[in-house]
């Protein structure tokens, strides 16, 4: 499946199953949001473009903190879009979703060695081959005064600024920004189907999107309109 829009192309997926070593068993890092359900919708397309689905059995995984009062805004997102992927796509096998439980890390404590110890458990728990990340960058600077802000803010947002040179194997979407992504759910018709069920907001302490923070920015900027097609 070779992605075209805002004059950008990515052939990712089919170098993925045309020029990277055999595999049988492949992941995405999946959280419910925009980016890990494009890139696993991407996937299954492609093996199925490549006749790979009887060779080629697709996982979930998230790592996630699952003690929110709200189950909507932590694995009822994530479980959703799960479904909704493999309701479209009844021939590829799947491997289920898994979740791991990352609860309890103090306030300001950064989450990704948890993160890292979660996924290199769930590569062993399920003798995986190769994981998917869906990551984009952020914005271009200028874009919105919100996202400017919150970016300078944030170290850890600040590193979405990815270098173009680097290979990012693993990282379909890792040089582009969401106006990309929402061009392709655009162009695939995903947006009634699988975006309604897609949640980028990180306000746990409510349900539906603040709209105040990065996530809920960034998504208003790229689609338009915020978490559950809310304008």
């Amino acid at each position: 499946m070779i992605l075209q829009a805002n004059g950008i192309t990515i052939d990712f997926f089919d170098k993925l199953l045309t020029e990277e070593e055999p595999f049988s068993r492949i992941a995405v890092s999946f959280s419910g949001g925009i980016d890990s359900s494009l890139t696993m919708y991407c996937l299954c397309k492609t093996i199925l473009e490549f006749n790979k689905q009887k060779e080629i059995t697709v996982y979930g995984f998230n790592a996630n903190v699952l003690d929110y009062e709200f189950d909507e805004v932590s694995k009822t997102p994530t479980l959703n879009c799960y479904e909704v992927i493999t309701e479209m796509f009844p021939d590829i096998q799947f491997g289920g979703i898994h979740l791991y439980d990352i609860s309890g890390i103090p306030k300001g404590q950064e989450k990704t060695p948890l993160l890292r110890k979660a996924r290199n458990q769930f590569i062993e728990d399920f003798n995986i081959d190769k994981i998917l990340l869906g990551s984009t960058k952020n914005p271009p600077i200028g874009a919105s005064k919100e996202i400017d802000e919150a970016v300078a803010k944030d170290p850890v947002l600040q590193q979405r600024y990815r270098k173009e040179d680097l290979p990012f194997k693993s990282e379909p979407f890792a040089k582009v920004d969401k106006s990309f992504l929402a061009e392709i759910y655009r162009q695939e018709d995903l947006l009634y189907n699988l975006y309604p069920y897609t949640v980028s907001c990180v306000n746990m302490g409510m349900i539906g999107p603040c709209k105040k923070c990065y996530w809920c920015h960034e998504k208003k900027w790229s689609f338009g309109m915020y978490d559950g097609s809310v304008l």
